[in-house]
């Protein structure tokens, strides 16, 4: 058996187009899936936005949510999670609330601590104490700041680990990463040829790790050197898999 796990924005997931999927994918995933292979998500996106966005389009076998933090079966029922600690985000929230939109991911949900311009929720920070912190975001105005401040992070002694997402950084436990939730996955699902495309710096770690990874001509330079293939689309990406 094969499996695929896919990461959403800008791979899967298209903000600007029209209907957000390309028809190509969609028909090709259920090709997939009906030859007996497995096909899911694998995002720094919280549980119910991806549901939000996928729900009656694709029917997953498996979620990978919050960049690794979060692993659920095809029934939703959560087989693996590694949280944060509302101490950690009070940390971050006191450090970086002047230079940077703060975003958290508590019961497979996203909220903002700070004002934002992407109409999410804002809430106080004590609302999520008592909450399963799943993760937390800093975004920032440009990727060179993310990338500093990602940097500083993963060198220091907070007890997590940046994933960066061009201007963005996804914080979670350092127990997870989107590299070891698809190791799980194949493990969890005996899969024998596991696959692995994503976009951006975030899916290093699972392009790495997985026997067929993946990614974009649309990807940075940095990206397209640790791939296996880089490949127009999630359908050219299954095509390649399914080969295999």
């Amino acid at each position: 058996m094969k499996a695929l796990a896919s990461d959403m924005d800008g791979t899967l997931f298209f903000h600007h187009q029209k209907n957000h999927f390309k028809e190509g994918d969609l028909r090709k995933i259920k090709e997939f899936q009906k030859a007996g292979h497995l096909f899911g998500i694998c995002t720094g996106r919280p549980l119910y936005s991806v549901l939000k966005d996928t729900k009656s389009i694709i029917d997953c076998d498996f979620y990978i949510t919050t960049s690794g933090a979060v692993i659920l079966d095809k029934d939703l029922q959560v087989i693996e999670e590694h949280l944060i600690t509302y101490e950690t985000v009070c940390y971050i929230y006191q450090r970086y609330k002047d230079v940077a939109t703060i975003l958290v991911q508590v019961d497979h949900q996203l909220f903002a601590l700070t004002q934002n311009n992407e109409n999410i929720e804002c809430i106080e920070i004590s609302v999520i104490e008592k909450g399963k912190i799943e993760g937390v975001s800093l975004v920032f105005k440009t990727d060179k700041e993310a990338a500093l401040v990602c940097q500083q992070i993963n060198e220091g002694h907070l007890g997590l680990i940046g994933h960066q997402n061009t201007n963005s950084i996804d914080m979670t436990s350092p127990q997870c990463s989107k590299g070891k939730a698809v190791l799980s996955i194949k493990k969890m699902k005996d899969i024998e040829t596991m696959g692995a495309i994503g976009d951006s710096f975030n899916d290093l770690s699972m392009i790495e790790i997985a026997d067929l990874g993946m990614t974009l001509q649309t990807s940075p330079q940095m990206i397209k050197e640790k791939a296996k293939h880089v490949v127009d689309s999630v359908e050219q990406g299954l095509d390649i898999l399914f080969k295999i």
